[in-house]
């Protein structure tokens, strides 16, 4: 095979068996069957830079040994840079599932590429998940900062307000996001409650950032 259409195929496997290897933590997860909590953003990360380390030394020598044994290869070498990169915190089950998941993707990635008519789908596909991934860690960053300004801000006047009223809290029962039937925070129960301290020594006075005076809410 032409050293330059052999790399380009290697490319587009490289892609696909981070999806296959994701596709396998996901489903690991859901049979409850290890350690590991699927995580989108952390996995992605986890998965791109283990099968970058993995795969290379079994698709080299693939290309000059065209032999089924480089799969052995491959799940000792994926099987190493994955327990490195969870920490070991992942069992032989997590792993496995991974690797059958990836195993099962090699298939199906053999089946397209022996197909012109599967073939140009699957790379535009695969282009647009990419694309698609890359515009959420946009939207995530834009919205982690302006959450970041947003709690600087709401910060510096509470601390504001404290300096005018050293006796000032943030009582929950006077939020507007107090749920007077249920006794408890809307916020808390999303898991969206920020509580902060003014200042490292103190540990009497918490604030919250999301207090919002408005009177008693009850539920509707």
């Amino acid at each position: 095979m032409n050293v330059k259409i052999y790399l380009f195929f290697a490319v587009l496997f490289y892609f696909t068996h981070v999806l296959t290897s994701l596709a396998g933590i996901f489903l690991a997860n859901i049979l409850n069957v290890g350690h590991i909590i699927f995580n989108l953003p952390r996995d992605v990360k986890k998965m791109v830079i283990c099968s970058f380390l993995a795969l290379p030394i079994p698709l080299v020598i693939l290309f000059f040994v065209q032999s089924s044994a480089v799969i052995i290869l491959y799940v000792f070498s994926f099987w190493f840079f994955t327990k490195v990169a969870y920490l070991n915190h992942v069992t032989v089950a997590d792993i496995g599932i991974v690797v059958i998941t990836n195993l099962l993707g090699m298939g199906i990635f053999r089946i397209i590429i022996e197909s012109k008519f599967l073939l140009y789908p699957y790379i535009l596909g695969l282009v647009f998940l990419i694309v698609f991934y890359i515009y959420l860690g946009i939207k995530e960053k834009k919205a982690k900062k302006s959450q970041e300004q947003f709690e600087t801000k709401r910060k510096a006047e509470i601390r504001k307000i404290v300096q005018l009223d050293p006796k000032f809290q943030t009582n929950c029962v006077e939020c507007q996001h107090y749920c007077q039937f249920d006794r408890e925070c809307s916020l808390d129960r999303l898991n969206q409650k920020k509580e902060i301290k003014l200042y490292a020594n103190d540990r009497l006075n918490i604030y919250c950032l999301y207090w919002q005076i408005s009177g008693v809410r009850s539920k509707e």
